[in-house]
């Protein structure tokens, strides 16, 4: 009776353990919420580079690029939470939302600003790690901010890629002083 018992109790724990287990392509992640009410500098940890909307345009359909610091409001950011726990980004020159471009779903795809729309694909989940930086995730295609090709150069589209924990998907967010 006691293996019947002890067979019992292991097949029941297995359940409650893949039960209550959730596979995601997410690096492992700590519960952080960002201060809405600051706004933010995003710098590439592999670059160095800053989060840029391209020549400070204020249109829709700009890229988001990797510059060198400058300090104006084109590599400023607000963080909007919304109720369903993701973020909206918005730049502070134009006030236009971060977007994966057409709603794709497509690795590579580039991220652009553009009026709210309240879609999907202007929905981010910021998932942070535990050195304190980030890895940026469309909520539309579950792929990851990128700095395309891994470059180191200045006005480098940010796209849309398949995590795979390398160095040019981790981002510092910094509040503006």
């Amino acid at each position: 009776m006691s293996v019947i018992f002890r067979l019992m109790f292991f097949v029941c724990s297995l359940f409650i353990f893949f039960s209550c287990s959730s596979i995601s392509n997410k690096p492992n992640q700590f519960e952080k919420m960002i201060d809405t009410t600051k706004l933010y500098y995003i710098e590439s940890v592999y670059s160095h580079k800053f989060l840029d909307i391209d020549k400070g345009s204020v249109d829709d359909g700009a890229n988001l690029i990797q510059f060198s610091f400058n300090g104006m409001d084109n590599q400023k950011f607000k963080f909007r939470l919304l109720p369903d726990g993701f973020y909206n980004i918005i730049s502070v020159k134009s006030g236009k939302y971060l977007d994966v471009k057409n709603n794709s779903v497509e690795s590579g795809t580039n991220i652009i600003q553009w009026n709210c729309n309240n879609a999907e694909n202007q929905k981010f989940d910021v998932v942070f790690q535990n050195d304190g930086n980030v890895n940026i995730f469309s909520k539309v295609s579950g792929k990851c901010f990128d700095v395309n090709a891994g470059s180191m150069e200045n006005a480098v589209s940010i796209v849309q890629w398949d995590y795979s924990n390398s160095h040019n998907q981790k981002f510092a967010i910094k509040i503006v002083q």
